[in-house]
């Protein structure tokens, strides 16, 4: 399933049509929160995928999204995300100029059901264990409390 309207969508429908793909669904919703954590459970694999990404420089929010949700993770953001997923074994850090990759990814976590499921069960323990929003709200209040102290 494909959400949004970006401006290659025509070109993936087209190609969806010409290899006569009836198992890939266009959307073009752009869900809330709530929307998206059903669509995210209802997910296989969710890939956090971009065009010339670049290391150290952002978060995508839809990585976190899949990780909550205990799901494996193909992404192509360098730096300390794809180090954090291939360190915690939850997906896969791909070359984003490689996008043999990303079908090699795909073609692995849907011939081994149970390397999926293994790195969605390790996906959520990586959300709970690091990125629980009390935990990090916790940290910024040590901080915070440590900076203050130190005046």
């Amino acid at each position: 399933m494909l959400h949004g309207s970006g401006g290659k969508r025509a070109e993936l429908e087209k190609m969806a049509s010409k290899y006569e793909l009836t198992n890939v669904i266009f959307s073009n919703l752009v869900p809330d929160k709530e929307q998206v954590a059903r669509i995210v459970a209802g997910c296989d694999v969710c890939m956090t995928i971009y065009r010339a990404a670049k290391e150290h420089t952002w978060s995508p929010n839809k990585m976190f999204d899949a990780l909550a949700a205990g799901k494996p993770v193909l992404i192509n953001v360098p730096g300390w995300l794809g180090e954090t997923i291939e360190k915690n074994n939850c997906g896969r850090c791909l070359d984003a100029n490689r996008p043999q990759m990303l079908a090699d990814a795909l073609e692995e976590l849907a011939a081994e059901p149970e390397l999926c499921r293994q790195m969605g069960k390790n996906a959520r323990e990586l959300a709970e264990r690091e990125f629980d929003r009390v935990k990090l709200a916790n940290r910024l209040e040590n901080v915070l409390i440590e900076t203050v102290s130190e005046r």
